[in-house]
């Protein structure tokens, strides 16, 4: 649900920022999202061990399981 809170893509290119994929910015008209629900689409991907958790939620690092490492084209 967390990645239906706003358009498509800005909270999937969220995510995969918070993962750490460099996804560039959203082409106009469309804007990042605003910092409440990125906060809340942070804290589920932590919650599946897929990011860090928010800095106000903690200290606590998550390791992303192996199986959701995927390789990078070199395109």
């Amino acid at each position: 649900e967390a990645l239906f809170s706003d358009i498509n893509p800005i909270p999937v290119k969220q995510a995969l920022r918070f993962i750490g994929w460099d996804v560039g910015p959203c082409r106009l008209p469309l804007c990042v999202m605003e910092p409440a629900a990125a906060q809340h689409l942070q804290s589920v991907l932590a919650k599946y061990g897929l990011c860090p958790l928010p800095s106000h939620m903690g200290t606590r690092t998550s390791k992303r399981p192996e199986a959701m490492l995927l390789p990078r084209n070199s395109h």
